[in-house]
């Protein structure tokens, strides 16, 4: 698309106001922008489906029914592992700060796994939810 202003004939080429003289400015200008466009093809790969970018985010990796799959198992597990009662036996009980730190430790190590922290902050963002809307109703 070429951009055309009124042009206007000089015979003499003498520019009586400033107006014509921005009317020629403008058009050479445009002549230069139009001579210096240059259309840039994009290459694509060439192999689309095999093109994959590696995500370290797992929430954009997976579908929706695997998400929910991951996050019931792994909230299994957990139930699971909080439930055995061979790892309370190790506990300490002679003070209470000894329990204590004991049980944070033993709390630690279920929650804790870099596979499990995306599932177990989502599900306690669950929790937090339904605590709320208990809360407000009541």
């Amino acid at each position: 698309m070429k951009f055309h202003l009124n042009k206007i004939i000089y015979k003499n080429m003498d520019l009586n106001t400033s107006y014509q003289d921005n009317v020629l400015t403008i058009e050479k200008e445009f002549e230069e922008i139009e001579k210096q466009k240059k259309f840039i093809e994009t290459k694509l790969p060439e192999n689309i489906d095999t093109h994959v970018v590696d995500s370290k985010n797992p929430f954009l990796d997976t579908t929706v029914r695997s998400l929910i799959d991951d996050f019931v198992l792994t909230w299994h597990k957990i139930l699971i592992e909080l439930l055995d009662v061979t790892k309370y036996k190790t506990i300490r009980r002679d003070e209470w700060w000894n329990f204590l730190q004991d049980l944070f430790l033993i709390l630690k190590n279920v929650f804790w796994i870099k596979n499990r922290l995306f599932h177990i902050g989502l599900g306690f963002i669950i929790i937090a939810f339904f605590v709320f809307f208990i809360l407000v109703t009541h």
